[in-house]
């Protein structure tokens, strides 16, 4: 897999959990980042901010 897909499953976890709520999801993210799995947090530190966006973006507008 590669980290965008990575990062991709695990932030579609986090976002079903948080009831479809990015900005729940997000917080997240920031909140909870040392319990995160480290597959995910090395997938994040690798991809760049545009990258990050495309799969936020892929993640709340999936049509």
């Amino acid at each position: 897999m590669t980290s965008k897909e990575i990062y991709k499953q695990e932030l579609i976890k986090i976002y079903e959990d948080q009831h479809q709520s990015m900005e729940s999801t997000i917080n997240y993210v920031f909140t909870h980042y040392n319990k995160l799995p480290m597959t995910f947090v090395s997938a994040r530190k690798e991809l760049t901010d545009s990258e990050k966006n495309d799969v936020i973006r892929d993640v709340c507008y999936p049509f």
